[in-house]
């Protein structure tokens, strides 16, 4: 299963995310590139589409599978690990 990361290149939380996302997937043995999809929703219509359907414009935002992060969660790093365990990412 693939983690989605829906962010734009203004976000200033973003980026917290990505090291957030890393660190937990490295202390795991699991690469980011290699889990976690980045979709930029200002050069992605479909990303932007999604986005909407999520009820939301704001970002980050983190999917796994059917379960979603939206915003402070999404820097939350206890939300982060918790989603990727009930994701199958992490055991």
């Amino acid at each position: 299963m693939k983690v989605e990361l829906f962010k734009t290149p203004t976000c200033v939380k973003c980026p917290l995310t990505v090291e957030l996302l890393k660190k937990i997937l490295s202390e795991a043995g699991l690469r980011y590139e290699e889990v976690v999809v980045e979709r930029d929703v200002t050069k992605d219509s479909d990303a932007m589409a999604e986005l909407l359907l999520l009820n939301t414009l704001s970002t980050p935002v983190v999917r796994c599978g059917s379960r979603v992060l939206y915003e402070e969660d999404a820097v939350s790093e206890e939300k982060l690990r918790e989603l990727l365990r009930k994701g199958g990412i992490l055991k």
